[in-house]
């Protein structure tokens, strides 16, 4: 066997050990939750958009229908408030600086704030950033509307998020009309039309 036969036959080597690792370990974490009694294997994998893949651990619990939590969050200056409608609709944006969907859609909720100013109150809430930093990298963006943290976790605890961004569309009663990860600008602008809709 010459040296190119024996490069390919390494190579074809190595992806079949690759292969069979994700296999493995694939098959290891679907065994060990089906033991564990998180549910059947059929449950615990599921495709999003074209083959992306989507951890049902990883999805935050749909609060459609529900009220908005009543709970405090603090101001960029520290001041402690009720996160609460004022009398017209909200859009309730929870993010953070470390999230690559939540940087993408800061700029799309800077530009539909700015359209939509005077008849829906956007509020961006980051758990995670300290007050400048929150300020700072929102700025950057474009945001000039509300930004708050929830740095007790109040608000991150009583909807019980496991991912970022998570988006909550409330009605001027405190209704959570609608509930989104990730959205695209026009899905931005089809949620808040719906809401003002609403």
């Amino acid at each position: 066997m010459g040296v190119a036969g024996f490069r390919a036959s390494l190579r074809a080597q190595v992806v079949v050990l690759v292969v069979a690792a994700l296999v493995a370990g694939m098959g290891a974490v679907i065994w060990s939750r089906t033991i564990a009694g998180e549910g059947d294997a059929t449950e615990l994998i599921r495709l999003g958009d074209a083959g992306e893949y989507v951890d049902p651990a990883l999805v935050n619990p749909d609060r459609t229908g529900e009220p908005l939590p009543d709970v405090r969050v603090a101001t960029a200056d520290g001041e402690r408030i009720r996160l609460q409608p004022d009398g017209l609709p909200m859009v309730v944006n929870v993010w953070t600086s470390t999230c690559g969907p939540c940087s993408r859609e800061l700029t799309y909720f800077a530009r539909v704030a700015d359209d939509r100013a005077g008849q829906v109150r956007f509020v961006g809430v980051d758990p995670l950033d300290d007050a400048e930093r929150m300020v700072d990298f929102a700025a950057q963006r474009g945001v000039t509307y509300e930004l708050l943290r929830d740095d007790e976790y109040e608000l991150f605890d009583a909807l019980d998020l496991v991912s970022f961004p998570a988006t909550l569309f409330v009605a001027a009663d405190g209704t959570v009309v609608a509930q989104t990860g990730e959205v695209s600008e026009t899905e931005l602008r089809e949620h808040v039309d719906a809401l003002l809709d609403a």
